[in-house]
Parts: C-alpha cells; structure tokens; sequence
C-alpha cells in the first residue's frame, strides 16, 4: 500500500470515529500552534507533533491576531464577504479556496487559496492561507472545537545531546521585537552551562532570516599571557581576537587569511590541525572549555622581561629591540649595539613587526662577548646573560 493511500486512510478512519462520537474540549486528541513570524502551522496529536504546514499569514497592514481561540465551524464553497466590497461567490477566483474553518473571533479562520504564491508570506487580511490539497485534508479530520494557539515568536532556542545551544530565528515581520534582546532572553531560558560570546553572535544574527545557527560560546584563556575573555568557540573552532594577540606580543606567525570575514577581527583556529609546527604554543581543552597558551620567555640575568620574545617569519628568536634597551637603561648599563656588518653596510639584524623592531638573539653573541645565552626549546625559554669584562 502507498504512502499516500495509508495516509488517506488514516485520515478517513479518523473522520469516521470523530463523526460517530460528540465532539467536546476534553475528548478532542487534536490541537493547532500557529508561529507567525514562522509562517507554520503546528498539528498535535495527544500532545505530541503529528504533522506541520507552511502558511500565509497577515501583511503588516492587516496582522494575523495572537492568542487562543478555537475553530467553530467548518465550510465548503465559502463566500467571501469583504468589508466595504460586494460579496465573492465560491470558485476559483475565491481566495478563501473551497474549505474555511472559522476561529472565534470575528473575521478570522484557516482556509484555502486562490494565490499559491503566498503561502509561506505576510500577504493575507489576517487570515491563515494553506495549500489547497492541505486544508481538505486537515477539514476531513479536524473536528469544531479544536483549539487554535497564535504565538508570535521570533526566536526560538535548543540544547542539543552534545550541550550545544542552537538558535531558530525568523524574521519580525510586524516589527515588534528587540532581536538581541530577545536572544538573550531566549538563552537565559534554556540554563545553558555556558556563556554565549555576545560579540561573536552578534554577526551571526545579522543574516538574513530565517536562520538557524550555532551558539558562539566564551571559553577560558590561561597560561603565559594577559587573561582575556574575548575568546570563543564555535562549529569545531576557536577563536582568538587579533588584538589578544597584539596585546600579548604572542609568537605565533599568524597568515593574514586566518582571519575570518565573518567574525571581523578574530583568528581562527581549528584545534584538529597543527599550527605550522607550533601546536603546542595552543592547547585547547574542550572537556574543561579552555585554551592554554604557553608563551616563549625571555629573560636576562634570570629576570623575566614580559612580552619581550616572539619568533620570526623563519622560526628564529627575536627579540623587542624597545623593552631589551629599556632594560638596560633601568640597570643603568650601557645598551647593546645590534648592528650587523654586511656587504650593504651595517644594518639591524632582525625584522619590523607592527611597527616595532625584533632583533635577532644571535646579533648579541656577535657583536660582544658580554653576552651568552641558551636556548630551551622544551619550556620555550631564552635566557640571556650578560657579564661584562
């Protein structure tokens, strides 16, 4: 037997059983959520989703009502009686269609088409447009007395198996609703373990509607590094802004396309695949929601000078030309002179960064024997000493 046909007969089985039994609120199984912003129509059984429709529902010159009504009563061939126009006779021309299920309140009802076009759009007085074969189909079964719920709701939110927080959104077409606002209320609802990235989800639902997407949610940054909270995760990424970069003279040689169009800004990177040879620089914890940074240290007689070390283009260790004279000032000594003889003539050894010199180590051990230093490569660690003759 054909789907259609067990369909068919399902339906028939149930206009047999309702026909024979007098219809009451507490005996009827069946209940209509309309969304509007949607444009759905939600058919439950016993509580439980049977089947949905897509709609027309209201322009914003004439919007569809909210709230909760019943059907009162059923009509095939429907005359339409427009207000302040003669009144239309049933046919094709018709845009009740061939089936009408009134609500209780004046005016309104769920009925057919003579516009398939606009099913799915704001385009009717009020009304609820289904698909021709789709309202005689639900006018076989459906029984007067059947309650119908009119929401309008513009956002809707889910946790998944996986705890990620997933997020409908549909567009406000009679202007009534703060988007981010509402996300956020939509959110709050759901007691999602984590925090969403605000930011981050504020260019997500800047798309055009509908949409579904993913939660951006905030992750923890710790290790050798100024704490941020302006990272994220988000479709098997995180995400780092460039200025937690900037901020941390962070080593990491970023190209210039892992900066996503999409969230303007901030680096992406996904946590499966090594960063060219520096995976360990950022180690990504998801149990806990957190990424470590190990930062390269450099400091000089054993003092620790913050931010001061960073690798260049070809893996060398630079150093910042600004805080390693600053240093030298403080101590009252005299500043180490890194300049190279080449056959161009003398030149700083190292490379511009942002606007700011990073010199190579190895520029110190050569121009003056005051200086030594070790490089370890397991703890990222250059140790500089300087003891003058």
């Amino acid at each position: 037997m054909g789907a259609k046909r067990v369909m068919v007969t399902f339906f028939l089985f149930f206009s047999l059983i309702l026909g024979t039994i007098p219809v009451q609120a507490r005996d009827n199984p069946w209940a209509i959520v309309i969304n509007i912003p949607e444009f759905r129509f939600y058919l439950y059984y016993n509580d439980w989703l049977f089947k949905t429709y897509q709609v027309a529902v209201g322009k914003v010159s004439s919007p569809s009502p909210t709230g909760e009504y019943q059907i009162i009563n059923k009509v095939v061939n429907p005359t339409w009686y427009p207000e302040g126009k003669p009144a239309m006779p049933p046919g094709p021309n018709n845009p009740l269609g061939k089936y009408w299920m009134g609500l209780n309140s004046k005016g309104y009802g769920i009925h057919g088409n003579s516009a398939a076009w606009s099913i799915g759009s704001p385009a009717s007085m009020g009304c609820f447009r289904m698909a021709n074969h789709e309202i005689e189909e639900l006018f076989s079964f459906i029984p007067v007395g059947t309650p119908v719920k009119i929401i309008y709701l513009t956002v809707k939110g889910k946790i998944d198996h996986h705890n990620q927080a997933w997020l409908e959104i549909y567009p406000d077409i009679y202007r009534r609703d703060d988007l981010e606002l509402k996300v956020q209320q939509v959110l709050a609802e759901l007691g999602w373990s984590y925090q969403p990235h605000l930011k981050a989800l504020a260019f997500l639902i800047a798309a055009p509607k509908p949409l579904i997407i993913t939660v951006p949610r905030k992750i923890k940054v710790e290790g050798d590094c100024i704490n941020s909270d302006d990272g994220f995760y988000w479709n098997g990424h995180v995400y780092l802004s460039k200025g937690f970069f900037n901020s941390n003279n962070l080593s990491i040689v970023l190209p210039n396309d892992r900066f996503e169009h999409l969230f303007q800004g901030y680096f992406s990177w996904n946590p499966t695949n090594p960063l060219e040879g520096e995976e360990e620089k950022l180690k990504w914890t998801p149990e806990i929601n957190t990424i470590s940074v190990n930062s390269l240290r450099l400091s000089i007689n054993g003092e620790k000078l913050n931010g001061a070390a960073r690798f260049g283009i070809k893996r060398q260790v630079l150093i910042n030309y600004s805080k390693l004279t600053n240093w030298f000032e403080g101590k009252q000594l005299p500043k180490p002179v890194l300049v190279i003889d080449t056959t161009e003539g003398n030149q700083f050894f190292g490379e511009f960064i942002d606007g700011e010199l990073w010199v190579n180590s190895e520029a110190l051990i050569i121009e003056s024997k005051d200086y030594s230093y070790l490089w370890d490569e397991a703890t990222w660690s250059l140790n500089i000493n300087y003891i003058p003759d």
